[in-house]
Order: structure tokens, then sequence, then C-alpha cells
């Protein structure tokens, strides 16, 4: 049969209900296994099936290109109260091994 590629749509219509499902069952970061959340895994409730969704890859592309990709906002995060206090915490600790404070 024929493979993968040779079903690559290059002028895809990123409107069409499969393609905007695609778009949000298999964002970019789902194409990245270092990034993908758990929820990129196919189930039978959904998740991103990318065999079906491949031909849209155009579409997934473009919507992280223009910033439609939901990814952690590090500045806001960094403001957070609730990180500041773990921070903050964590450096009231010391890190150093036993090993390292015995030869210190």
């Amino acid at each position: 049969g024929p493979g993968i590629y040779q079903r690559y749509d290059c002028t895809p219509n990123c409107q069409s209900a499969e393609a905007q499902a695609c778009m949000r069952d298999c964002p970019a970061l789902c194409l990245d296994a270092s990034y993908a959340p758990d929820s990129c895994a196919p189930t039978a409730a959904g998740g991103c099936n990318f065999t079906k969704c491949f031909p849209h890859i155009l579409c997934i592309t473009d919507a992280a290109q223009q910033g439609e990709v939901d990814v952690c906002d590090f500045p806001k995060l960094e403001e957070d109260s609730k990180v500041t206090e773990y921070l903050t915490c964590m450096n009231s600790f010391s890190h150093r091994s036993l090993w390292k404070h015995m030869n210190a």
C-alpha cells in the first residue's frame, strides 16, 4: 500500500472538520516525543491519531507557527506565588552531598 508520505496534502483545507479536530487533538507538541503531553497518546476516547491526521500536518504546523499552541508561559510561572514558595523552600536546604560536605 501507499506509504504515509504519499498521503501528505500540500494544500490542505484547514477549515474542514477533520483538520480542525486534528489541530485540536494532535497539536504540534505531539510531533516531538520529548514535549508531547499525555493527551497526545491515542486512546479509544480520543487523543492523537497521527496516521489519520498526517494529511493535515501543514495545518498543525501552521497553527503552531501562528502561536496557537498552548504551552507553558514561563514568565508567568516564575511569578506564581506557589512556585516562589517552592523555590524559597528548596534554596533553604543545602544541596551538597555528604561527600562534598565532609571534604569542604
